[in-house]
């Protein structure tokens, strides 16, 4: 029997748990257990109750102007495919949507009132703002219809109510592209924006990430962290001895070990000695 099996074979009086073992398990291990449980279901209540919905749909109502415009990049806000509706309180009044360039919407609406669609104000309500545009109405006889201009990228019209689905709002003009809403009187009516959202984010997958670290430190925290320093080094010492995950570097650690344990053998043998010859 060598010298590194006596020593692992002596009986060992048991001892309590530590304080800082106490501390480890009764404290720290909790805490990072609840706050790994609380990752988690977070992370599932993220990708089941709190999914945030694929469709959206804001509207807002427009009443006294003729015209309502976009401000440039609203048309994607949200995703790059949007389906604009426009409903007019007057089922007779043709109603047309046209897609063109800000300047080209600017020059046609000169000097006229016209409803902004600025933005969202929430995930269902768009934002507007009432404004006047610069320059002076063109009131000839011989002014060309709305439906006809060769301002539009394209045109739709419609009598009372009116869509028009555009794809590929973040093509490379996208940012000049303004939609153009004519309701053919003043009476106003309704205007809405749909998307549809083909990418998302995943918000439950960095709960989830979180919370199965947290419970790795959980698991740490009642083993490895958990045993008194000297506990960690003397099994690293007897699995190198063993030739078990020896590392370069700790060769004067395991000696010292070996010199020790030496030490003590021959300290129990002196004595035993001592005692026979008193005998």
């Amino acid at each position: 029997m060598t010298l590194l099996q006596e020593e692992q074979e002596k009986p060992q009086s048991k001892v309590g748990p530590t304080r800082h073992a106490k501390i480890m398990r009764g404290i720290v291990t909790p805490i990072f257990g609840l706050l790994a449980i609380t990752c988690i279901v977070l992370g599932v209540l993220n990708a089941t109750i709190w999914k945030p919905s694929t469709q959206v749909s804001a509207s807002a109502t427009v009443t006294g102007p003729q015209y309502v415009v976009t401000d440039p990049n609203v048309l994607q806000l949200v995703d790059d495919r949007v389906t604009i509706s426009a409903k007019s309180r007057d089922k007779s009044a043709n109603v047309c949507i046209a897609i063109g360039s800000a300047r080209d919407v600017a020059g046609w609406i000169a000097g006229s009132k016209y409803v902004r669609v600025t933005g969202l104000s929430d995930w269902s309500t768009l934002s507007t703002l009432k404004a006047t545009a610069q320059g002076t109405a063109d009131n000839s006889e011989g002014q060309v219809a709305f439906r006809d201009s060769d301002m539009w990228r394209t045109v739709k019209c419609n009598a009372g109510s009116v869509d028009m689905q555009i794809k590929g709002a973040n093509t490379n003009n996208a940012g000049d592209s303004v939609a153009i809403i004519d309701y053919g009187n003043r009476k106003g009516g309704s205007v809405t924006l749909d998307w549809t959202r083909r990418s998302m984010l995943n918000f439950a997958m960095p709960f989830y990430l979180s919370g199965g670290l947290l419970a790795i430190l959980a698991v740490l925290s009642a083993s490895v962290f958990a045993m008194p320093p000297h506990k960690r080094r003397n099994k690293r010492a007897f699995a190198m001895v063993d030739g078990i995950g020896s590392t370069q570097g700790d060769d004067d650690e395991v000696a010292a070990w070996v010199k020790n344990a030496e030490a003590s053998a021959a300290r129990s043998d002196k004595s035993g000695t001592n005692r026979k010859r008193r005998r």
